[in-house]
């Protein structure tokens, strides 16, 4: 794959995972790579169990979109 795909790639994929996590009611903090740093209680204050449940239903989410995207990516 030439590098400008490369890019637009993952610049597809991280939007689907952002779009997954923002759903969720979580602040996006970086990306690093092919990685997103979610942080779960920020501004928003929640308690531990709120946390890890946002934290699974994000989880969820992101394989759904993940698993959308690669349809996609393999009709293409």
């Amino acid at each position: 794959m030439q590098a400008r795909r490369i890019g637009e790639l993952l610049n597809e994929y991280l939007a689907e995972m952002t779009k997954a996590i923002f759903a969720n009611g979580v602040t996006v903090d970086k990306f690093v790579g092919d990685a997103v740093m979610a942080i779960y209680g920020s501004p928003e204050e929640l308690t531990a169990d709120e946390q890890v449940q946002r934290a699974v239903a994000s989880a969820r989410a992101m394989l759904k979109a993940l698993d959308k995207l690669l349809d996609k990516l393999n009709e293409r």
